[in-house]
């Protein structure tokens, strides 16, 4: 009889220490996990959200620049002359550089290396295009031609964080991305194009 209880009290105490290493096991999981989760999400935030960060900041600036030329030749379209202008009224190529230059100086990470204006010219019976940098030599005829002034600026965008350059030159993550814009506007006063 005594070694039916013997082995029945080292039966229970061999099913409690089952139980206790059992806990145990799902006590270190628990813990672990709440251990692992700052790295896990130091690992997501570095590793996910910065390169995110990165892009959404250099779309927005991209738009941002896009946005400056094209008022930039908005403006200059209302201009009374082209190349020559008095400080009351001046040429459209001074008002598109100094708004694009204006626009770009407003906000961090744009900069602009080179403005060019010229004056696209449309043959209304053709449809054959023309393109100069500098006034008119001739009369303007707005009924054969419609006269359009171009602005095309060369630019380059800084993103938000500059990485080191282990992978090599990549625009947009360790180098600024150069950028190219252009836009487009019917000249109001044709008869100043060739001033």
């Amino acid at each position: 009889m005594n070694s039916v209880n013997r082995l029945l009290q080292n039966r229970n105490s061999s099913n409690r220490k089952f139980q206790m290493n059992t806990q145990k096991k799902i006590r270190t999981r628990k813990g672990s996990s709440l251990l692992e989760l700052p790295c896990t999400l130091f690992v997501f935030l570095i590793m996910l959200m910065m390169p995110m960060l990165n892009l959404a900041t250099t779309t927005l600036r991209c738009s941002l620049m896009g946005m400056a030329v094209t008022e930039g030749a908005h403006t200059a379209s209302k201009a009374h002359s082209y190349e020559v202008g008095t400080t009351e009224k001046p040429a459209a190529m001074i008002l598109a550089n100094e708004l694009v230059n204006a626009a770009a100086s407003r906000f961090s990470g744009l900069h602009v290396d080179s403005i060019q204006t010229a004056i696209v010219t449309t043959n209304v019976a053709s449809g054959e295009l023309t393109k100069q940098s500098g006034k008119l030599t001739t009369p303007p005829d707005s009924s054969r031609f419609i006269y359009q002034i171009e602005t095309n600026v060369q630019a380059h965008i800084d993103p938000l964080f500059m990485l080191s350059s282990i992978f090599g030159a990549i625009p947009g993550i360790t180098t600024p991305v150069p950028m190219s814009y252009s836009a487009r506007e019917i000249f109001e006063n044709p008869s100043g194009l060739n001033q």
